[in-house]
């Protein structure tokens, strides 16, 4: 987890020790628990919900409580599971980042209506 402009953010560490590598998950598209979400971020619009990292967390009470955690443990208060959905991966440079490097790092789900702009 780390705080940025008051907002927490939802990293998944995705490497072995003393190893470079994490996944910010900026986005989701909302199946479940809705209701709940609209309450945590008090907004009507779906769209608003979860359409960027800091909205993602407020929307599912993501924050310093939970750094640490093993998303990959069904235990775990934030699950994530492989559940081999069928769909196109794009990317294209980071956003916000002034001097991005080469390689474009940002992937999503090719046409989700829910990815950050």
């Amino acid at each position: 987890m780390r705080c940025v402009h008051n907002n927490w953010m939802f990293n998944i560490i995705a490497h072995e020790p003393d190893k470079i590598g994490a996944i910010l998950i900026r986005a989701i598209d909302p199946k479940r628990g809705m209701e709940a979400m609209r309450k945590n971020r008090k907004v009507k619009k779906i769209f608003e919900l979860t359409s960027g990292p800091g909205k993602l967390t407020k929307a599912l009470k993501i924050d310093k409580g939970l750094n640490g955690i093993f998303v990959t443990s069904k235990k775990s208060e934030v699950f994530v599971a492989d559940n081999e959905m069928n769909f196109e991966i794009e990317s294209s440079h980071r956003i916000g980042v002034k001097k991005d490097l080469e390689r474009k790092l940002r992937f999503f789900m090719k046409g989700n209506r829910f990815v950050s702009k």
